[in-house]
């Protein structure tokens, strides 16, 4: 059994099939490879700005929950403000330093608190947590004893009272004299917020002590002025329109579920008393549609970038694949016939010669006879054209049955595998023969006529080397030209022993042609 298998050579020039098979895999490489960096490139331009969305949503956030703060913490202040105003009025002051009765606060103390502000309701209580007079904006034809009836001053004083006596509550000295000043009094001042009358309000309450020196609060209950700030339905349509909280609401108790808008608000206490929502402004939704075109626009590009470098490079590979593939072949295949040269013809017997001696095979030495003078008379482009017929007509005549090869000049080379019978190698070199004789058209007006001579010799009988084999054809290449050319001879059976004397004459015969 064979090592290896010698296949037929057509010699034909190969085409751009086997170099553009890799060169299309290359291309599809490239393309793969831009297919990732375009989906790597979108992702990660993706991620930016989903961190971009979120990280505007968040910083919205956080804004409006900072100006909602502001916002209250401002009308907390706007309310202590106008209690300091009122205490610290010196008529005020009077009346605090005498005996007080209810009218006698509400006209000097009260009515004058309300005629600087546009507070709903403020109380003034005593230490022992008894109101001491009310003050209170009347509406829809309500008296102030209605008002009064309504509101619920001992629920404040509780409030207020137990918020006081907190260890938390900050008791700073003060500085002597009667009057403390405006940061002393804000310090010293509650903020809350509580439901009144079913509506949330906000709560500012001050102590009113008046000794003299003012070291610091008691411990005892002072006596308090609580104003009261309601948030009804013209303060959230104010929050909406001026600062943007969409949907504002107040809901008592505690949330159901926890939601970003959410702030919670306490009492003087520190009790949870409800919570403030709102639908708040997006902006990272704009960001997202504003960044999803650039991401669109960018992959398009690298996409097209992508095909333009892959055609490129596919084509560049295929030209640089197809281009080495012909220099490979032409390094092993004549250039003027397409046969394989004296190189690779040595290759296909090599792979003849593995299998010996089981597999028998020929070798037949070609030479032209009647060349030279075509080539002197028509010149060597009729020469060119007669190597090319006699070449072809030599391929269609082996075809599958071995190779042909084009070892120099007007020397051809056959190797017949599997043919080993005397009988069968005469039929096909008389065909050789025959075919060859046959005229040959060299323009269309003119055609001329050559013979070929033929030495055959047997594997494993005349060599079991390529060296050997080769002389062997050789010498009986010129037993057959001694016999009168257009001929064939079979090589002697002496392997290894053969050795090639190319006589005087013999040389004399192939100039000669």
């Amino acid at each position: 059994m064979t090592k290896r298998q010698a296949h037929p050579d057509r010699g034909s020039i190969p085409g751009s099939g086997s170099g553009t098979v890799s060169g299309r895999q290359i291309t599809m490489w490239v393309y793969g490879l831009a297919a990732l960096l375009i989906v790597l490139s979108s992702g990660a331009l993706t991620l930016i700005a989903q961190f971009a969305w979120r990280a505007a949503d968040r910083h919205a956030l956080e804004t409006a929950q900072t100006r909602f703060l502001d916002t209250v913490e401002d009308q907390y202040w706007e309310i202590a403000r106008h209690q300091m105003i009122a205490i610290q009025n010196q008529d005020v002051q009077e009346v605090l330093k005498g005996p007080m009765d209810r009218s006698a606060v509400t006209t000097s103390i009260l009515n004058r608190f309300k005629a600087i502000s546009d507070l709903e309701r403020t109380y003034l209580m005593e230490e022992n947590g008894d109101l001491m007079a009310l003050s209170e904006t009347v509406d829809q034809g309500r008296t102030g004893s209605e008002a009064a009836e309504r509101s619920d001053p001992e629920k404040l004083s509780e409030l207020f009272t137990a918020a006081f006596r907190s260890p938390s509550f900050p008791r700073r000295d003060r500085p002597q004299g009667p009057f403390p000043p405006p940061r002393a009094m804000f310090d010293a001042s509650i903020a809350a917020l509580a439901v009144i009358d079913g509506n949330p309000a906000l709560l500012s309450a001050v102590p009113v002590e008046m000794e003299t020196p003012l070291t610091a609060l008691s411990d005892a209950n002072p006596r308090l002025l609580v104003s009261v700030y309601s948030l009804g339905e013209a303060w959230f349509q104010s929050m909406s329109d001026h600062y943007g909280f969409r949907d504002l609401t107040f809901t008592e108790g505690a949330p159901g579920r926890e939601h970003p808008t959410q702030l919670r608000a306490y009492g003087p206490d520190g009790s949870l008393v409800g919570y403030f929502q709102w639908d708040h402004s997006k902006p990272g939704l704009r960001v997202w549609m504003r960044a999803l075109p650039l991401i669109v626009i960018l992959a398009a590009l690298i996409a097209a970038i992508s095909v333009i470098v892959a055609r490129r490079i596919g084509r560049l590979s295929s030209t640089l694949e197809q281009s080495e593939r012909r220099n490979h072949y032409f390094a092993h295949h004549d250039s003027l016939t397409g046969l394989p040269n004296r190189h690779h013809f040595s290759d296909r017997l090599a792979y003849a010669l593995d299998g010996l001696p089981d597999n028998g095979f020929a070798v037949i030495a070609c030479d032209l006879d009647k060349f030279k003078p075509v080539n002197d008379t028509h010149g060597h482009e009729a020469g060119d054209i007669v190597l090319r017929v006699t070449a072809s007509r030599l391929q269609d005549i082996i075809s599958d049955k071995g190779v042909v090869g084009r070892i120099g000049g007007d020397e051809f080379v056959l190797l017949l595998l599997h043919h080993r019978d005397q009988a069968e190698l005469q039929a096909i070199a008389d065909k050789i023969l025959a075919t060859v004789a046959k005229p040959i058209k060299i323009n269309p007006e003119q055609s001329v006529s050559i013979g070929i001579s033929l030495g055959i010799a047997l594997a494993p009988d005349s060599g079991m080397s390529e060296k050997h084999l080769i002389r062997a054809a050789d010498t009986a290449l010129y037993r057959a030209k001694d016999a009168g050319r257009n001929t064939y001879a079979f090589a002697h059976t002496e392997p290894d022993t053969a050795i090639d004397r190319r006589s005087e004459t013999d040389r004399r015969a192939k100039r000669s042609g």
